[in-house]
């Protein structure tokens, strides 16, 4: 780990990892270590220099991270740490030797592997979360479209991501919607929400008061429900 001392004697640590990539980028793992990818061309010292550069805005994302449930995926899944998902937090059990898979028991996801490792364990949870998000965010879609048919919407085409900076997003000339696959963390009535939204836009592609009228009329209560999601930070 490398370290930077701010002049506020701060301390930021953070991992330096070396790829082919064109920009540095500064990242904030669930865990809360902080990496920096660069370049091999790019020196230490640059790494250094963008660290601090970007001091205030890893302090402010800390910050948020404390006051917030935070979403994101592991990249070590150690036993009884916990993973949230569709709103629920569920402690991980460890099941070696035995075949990949992740199943939930009651407050338990139980990781099987063929060996005990916290880095294979968090591969098998994403790739189960991977799987899993395709039917959980088709199956939103699904119950929210038929609020919208009736008022001449043809379904969308629907595609997944995961995204840090927005939950949905609409491209209404493509006749498409993204969902961000980090949703199935929350509660389903948030990602219907975030789904009604995304359809919304196919009517109006701004956020004016006409369409959040809409919204109200197809989602009674939207704008208290979609309040909450103020509740999740996205690491």
């Amino acid at each position: 780990m490398e370290t930077v001392v701010l002049p506020d004697a701060t301390v930021i640590e953070y991992e330096l990892i070396y790829k082919k990539v064109k920009n540095m980028t500064l990242r904030i793992r669930p865990d809360g270590t902080v990496t920096v990818t660069v370049n091999r061309r790019v020196s230490q010292k640059r790494a250094e220099e963008f660290v601090r550069e970007h001091a205030a805005w890893l302090q402010k994302r800390r910050q948020l991270a404390d006051t917030r449930r935070q979403i994101g995926l592991p990249e070590r899944l150690e036993q009884d740490t916990q993973v949230l998902w569709l709103g629920t937090e569920y402690r991980v059990a460890w099941n070696y030797p035995a075949a990949p898979a992740v199943e939930l028991y009651g407050d338990l996801a139980v990781v099987s592997m063929p060996d005990p490792s916290a880095e294979f364990a968090a591969k098998v949870y994403r790739d189960w979360y991977q799987a899993q998000s395709e039917r959980v965010l088709t199956d939103a879609l699904d119950r929210v479209f038929p609020h919208f048919e009736p008022l001449g919407l043809c379904r969308p085409r629907l595609c997944l991501r995961y995204m840090t900076s927005r939950w949905g997003s609409c491209s209404y000339h493509k006749g498409k919607i993204t969902l961000n696959r980090y949703l199935c963390q929350l509660p389903p009535a948030l990602i219907d929400v975030v789904t009604a939204h995304e359809l919304a836009h196919f009517f109006h592609p701004d956020h004016s008061p006409a369409f959040y009228r809409l919204l109200e009329q197809v989602f009674p209560g939207y704008r208290e429900t979609a309040a909450q999601l103020k509740e999740y930070f996205i690491l």
